[in-house]
């Protein structure tokens, strides 16, 4: 009788034990995509740099237990309303020589692994499809605002080459490393 009160002790401790580990479900928090900007720089010969920026059109970000540190993420753009300052240039963008936007609609980005540091920064790694090709890249990420709601900044560079468009004539005037800036705000 006495083993099987050790046994069944010891039951209950690693059980408990496990269920603090688990401890709370992270919670989903949406994108407030009127808040949250994704902007891009590339270097033009002609101009020195081009920038402009392609709106989040919807986005979750689940915390953990702190409400800070992102878990996931999962985030969708359209760039079929980039805006570089110049239409002519955006309607070449949109174009079938670039993002090809009739047929790839939609740019997405899903998290697959996320190291938290201690002061509050974090590498998010996932995938990046742009022109219906995905690659894995690193948002370096750090947390800008706590509260009402948490505010993140990400920073990344992409070779744009590595999404597969068209090499057009106009390409040896233009940079393969593209920066990109996100300004992500939680609601």
């Amino acid at each position: 009788m006495k083993r099987f009160a050790l046994v069944m002790l010891l039951f209950c401790t690693s059980t408990a034990n496990a269920a603090d580990t688990v401890g709370v479900a992270d919670t989903k928090m949406p994108l407030d995509v009127k808040a949250s900007q994704a902007r891009f720089s590339v270097k033009h010969i002609l101009i020195e740099r081009v920038s402009g920026s392609i709106p989040i059109v919807s986005a979750d970000i689940e915390v953990g237990a702190d409400g800070l540190t992102p878990t996931s993420v999962d985030a969708t753009l359209d760039p079929s309303r980039i805006d570089t300052g110049d239409s002519d240039r955006d309607g070449a963008l949109t174009g079938s020589d670039w993002f090809d936007t009739k047929r790839f609609p939609l740019w997405t980005f899903k998290s697959d692994r996320i190291i938290a540091n201690p002061d509050k920064t974090y590498s998010i790694s996932g995938t990046l499809t742009i022109h219906g090709v995905g690659i894995p890249v690193t948002l370096a990420t750090v947390l800008v605002r706590k509260a009402p709601y948490p505010l993140y900044h990400a920073t990344t560079i992409v070779d744009r080459h590595a999404f597969g468009m068209v090499v057009t004539r106009t390409d040896p005037l233009i940079g393969n490393d593209v920066a990109i800036d996100l300004d992500i705000q939680a609601k």
